[in-house]
């Protein structure tokens, strides 16, 4: 979603249509995007500090967006 700037709803498609594609799990394409990312790191140290920062207190803003 943050790097295709798309919808939760087009990324999820975006995987299920790649998933049927070549025929592989959904689950098993997510966790080779993770250990991917994970190996190959695409934020700069600044913005890993500022997503960690919104991952520590994204709690707090659920109410905001009517979760």
């Amino acid at each position: 979603m943050v790097m295709l700037n798309v919808s939760d709803e087009k990324a999820f498609d975006l995987i299920k249509w790649r998933s049927q594609e070549t025929n592989t799990a959904v689950r098993v394409l997510c966790r080779q995007l993770l250990a991917d990312v994970a190996a190959n790191p695409l934020l700069d140290q600044s913005v890993s500090a500022e997503f960690a920062k919104l991952l520590m207190t994204a709690h707090e803003r659920v109410g905001e967006s009517g979760a």
